[in-house]
């Protein structure tokens, strides 16, 4: 079977699920990487060209749990009271004395109190913030070692895609980035960056990713199974707790 041959395949009766997707074989990467297009609910996996059809099923059934908390209707979200930052854990915390835009001190995040609605719209402006922050700061590490500047970088609020450039070099990230791992950051700018030479997903520019961050593959593994989680972040879910002490009667 070709690069370009599809093969729709049903997983066995003895899967999780029971699922239609479409085998794709990839001769540029040597690991298997599923997709969903939520336009046309199509599922898509790629595999190795050397994997056997049977790999191919057992590697789709791993990744079944992740599909699933990917595509299927989420169920509201349980109240949390930590937000993730460059893959760190941080508890929110909100109290009369702090100051009004949230700030990052002493591994807390803090903001002044107000209605939750309130406080939630300045987290969000937070993370956006801290986002942009960011991939500015790894595009342009990324760019200057090709000897070239970005375009505009901004932010984007999709929910099926992390970065985008356009013939412009012009680039935009989820703004949900802020709470990846650093090393997704980069991998991620460094990815886009890699666009300004190769407008394509050709052999040549895996080779400038791989020229930009050798070590691209871990980050990109982190993205298959736990992107499809990241981006089902709500902040609304978020419920910053009091540092206010209690008064005394």
């Amino acid at each position: 079977m070709s690069s370009r041959d599809l093969a729709i395949i049903e997983p066995p009766k003895d899967s999780r699920a029971r699922y239609r997707f479409t085998l794709r074989r990839n001769g540029k990467k040597p690991w298997t990487e599923l997709q969903w297009r939520h336009k046309d609910r199509r599922i898509t996996l790629r595999a190795p060209e050397t994997m056997s059809l049977a790999n191919s099923l057992a590697a789709f059934n791993e990744r079944v749990p992740w599909f699933e908390r990917f595509v299927r209707p989420r169920k509201r979200q349980k109240t949390i009271t930590v937000l993730s930052l460059n893959g760190e854990q941080k508890p929110v915390l909100h109290s009369q004395y702090f100051p009004v835009t949230p700030c990052l001190e002493d591994g807390e995040i803090r903001l002044k109190t107000a209605p939750l609605q309130l406080m939630q719209q300045r987290l969000n402006q937070f993370v956006a913030d801290a986002t942009l922050q960011a991939m500015e700061t790894h595009t342009h590490e990324m760019a200057a070692k090709l000897g070239m500047a970005p375009g505009r970088i901004w932010l984007s609020p999709a929910q099926r895609k992390w970065g985008a450039c356009d013939r412009h070099n012009n680039v935009n990230y989820s703004w949900r980035l802020a709470m990846a791992p650093p090393e997704v950051q980069r991998y991620l700018a460094a990815h886009e960056v890699a666009h300004f030479e190769h407008k394509h997903h050709k052999q040549s520019f895996w080779e400038e990713v791989n020229t930009l961050m050798p070590d691209w593959p871990a980050p990109e593994h982190w993205l298959s199974f736990c992107g499809g989680e990241l981006m089902g972040v709500s902040l609304n879910a978020l419920v910053p707790q009091s540092a206010d002490e209690p008064q005394l009667l």
